[in-house]
């Protein structure tokens, strides 16, 4: 709306129409020494208005409070609780069943896990434990081999005096089994062969016993070759003369015999050992060395000679 300034003559042209006629000019202006000018407002006038359009401003939304919005909304995916909103969660609250599914899942998962390690350390166990109590029962035969002789090597003693005076069984001698008493006969004063023709000297009442040196060289630690189970002394002897005609090394020079077969057998699996040299005689050991005999060969230090 715009507003000029009008001679007091022009005012009472105003007529009923509204306008105004002005003789002589185009536009409004001050008429000089008129200071009684009145303010009129100018209706029609030829001047355009500025007119400024509506523009159609943006209209932001904020959060998901305005319906006609057309920003994208975003929503969690089923059964995923973000760290925000499981932090906010309320004393008591409980969380979705998606949620409470999931950490299900990962404890039994665990848990299986857990399982199967210890039954792994289990059977590791179980096959070490097997191994090694198969490997003691087949070594247990050749301990027994390499113990004849040594049970009570702590208190033993110098060797023993044999005595010259023959021994034998006076009872019925048993030739089976692992108990009693079998054939028997030792004289220190006589030679005896075996069923080759071997020739052996007897040693009464003692045995040769392991881990030490032999009687003729202190360089041969004397050993078991073998061990078996007889009934005889002479089949003792022939046991002898067995190995070596299969050649075995070291070679067979000697034996020990226990015609009392229980305790020998019971401690050391036999009651006839092969021995590779003649012994010093000892009684240390508890067997019955009444009824116990050694021999060596009547080669020995003369054409044969014992070994390690």
């Amino acid at each position: 709306m715009s507003y000029a300034r009008l001679p007091r003559d022009e005012i009472e042209n105003i007529g009923s129409t509204g306008a105004t006629t002005r003789t002589g000019y185009d536009a409004p202006e001050v008429v000089p020494g008129h200071s009684d000018l009145i303010t009129a407002q100018v209706q029609g006038s030829q001047s355009p208005e500025v007119v400024h359009p509506e523009q159609d401003q943006p209209q932001y939304g904020y959060g998901n409070t305005d319906a006609e919005s057309t920003a994208p909304s975003y929503s969690p995916a089923n059964g995923f609780t973000p760290q925000h909103e499981k932090d906010t969660l309320a004393a008591g609250d409980v969380p979705p069943v998606d949620y409470q599914m999931t950490r299900s899942r990962r404890r039994k998962r665990w848990i299986w896990i857990i399982i199967g390690a210890v039954l792994l350390l289990l059977a590791i166990g179980l096959g070490v434990g097997l191994g090694v109590g198969l490997s003691s029962n087949s070594g247990s035969s050749d301990r027994n081999i390499d113990n004849e002789g040594i049970t009570d090597s702590s208190n033993q003693t110098s060797p023993t005096t044999t005595s010259p005076l023959p021994t034998s069984t006076t009872s019925a001698a048993v030739t089976a089994g692992t108990t009693g008493l079998a054939q028997f006969s030792c004289n220190n004063t006589a030679s005896t062969e075996s069923t080759a023709g071997t020739s052996y000297n007897q040693d009464c009442n003692v045995q040769y016993q392991v881990n030490h040196p032999s009687y003729y060289d202190q360089n041969i630690n004397m050993k078991n070759l073998e061990h078996r189970t007889v009934y005889t002394f002479q089949s003792c002897l022939d046991e002898c003369d067995r190995w070596n005609s299969a050649s075995n090394t070291p070679a067979c020079r000697a034996v020990t015999y226990y015609a009392n077969i229980t305790t020998p057998i019971k401690l050391w699996g036999g009651n006839c050992f092969l021995k590779n040299d003649r012994g010093v005689g000892y009684r240390t050991d508890p067997v019955d060395y009444d009824h116990t005999a050694s021999a060596w060969m009547g080669c020995l230090n003369v054409t044969c000679h014992g070994a390690e």
